[in-house]
């Protein structure tokens, strides 16, 4: 058995070749880890077929190894598992609906997970329909983890599509909880609120003034706007 402070040294000498491109270097590292019984080395081994960093890419190979890193208790193979679903890869096809279930997992110690069920629902793909209101109901689940889930939410609500009309009113009001200590960011949405004013819509009337009230707000966070 390795000492923590072997499995450390070589733990610095596999990543210091992944992050140099020197893969051959690096699966010969990650394997000596692996047989030590390091979840993390399985991860970077179930990336490296994942993606054929130095191998051949192999899907289920992928696969077999982030099934491994769950079994060794270690929950970023559930995040590995959902994207192997989302984007596919040699022998595994997209699936997004398998994607969403190890998202769901995910999310139990991954609260960005949320987000990502989300936009699958978003956008929709292979097995899962394109659903506006459930992408808005799992970006909520993540509206206390990061503002931009609520600026997600209210994109969705400016443009309206399957199971979600188009509401102005409710934009805004996600908006508004998108604010904050960014000020990049913070800017950003407050001219979108000015826009939905300028242009007035379902849910919030057209109104000059609140338009030239909220840009002047984007304005003190980002004095680079144009006047």
């Amino acid at each position: 058995m390795m000492s923590p402070e072997a499995l450390d040294e070589i733990w610095e000498r596999a990543e210091a070749a992944w992050f140099d491109d020197d893969y051959a270097t690096a699966i010969g590292l990650y394997q000596r880890l692996e047989a030590a019984g390091q979840s993390r080395a399985m991860l970077r081994l179930g990336e490296m077929y994942r993606e054929g960093w130095g191998v051949a890419a192999d899907g289920r190979r992928a696969r077999d190894y982030f099934t491994q890193v769950i079994a060794a208790g270690n929950a970023e193979g559930f995040r590995a598992l959902a994207e192997l679903y989302r984007y596919g890869a040699p022998d595994i096809e997209k699936d997004w609906v398998a994607a969403q279930e190890w998202y769901e997992k995910a999310a139990v110690s991954d609260p960005w997970a949320f987000m990502e069920i989300g936009e699958l629902y978003a956008r929709g793909g292979p097995g899962l329909v394109k659903n506006y209101a459930t992408a808005r109901d799992w970006y909520a689940r993540a509206s206390n983890v990061d503002g931009r889930e609520c600026f997600n939410i209210a994109v969705l609500y400016r443009e309206g599509g399957p199971g979600l009309e188009r509401n102005y009113g409710r934009a805004k009001e996600w908006l508004e909880k998108a604010v904050g200590p960014d000020p990049n960011i913070s800017s950003f949405v407050l001219m979108m609120i000015g826009d939905l004013y300028r242009k007035g819509g379902p849910g919030l009337p057209r109104d000059l003034a609140q338009a030239e009230a909220y840009e002047q707000r984007a304005r003190e966070y980002f004095p680079q706007w144009p006047g």
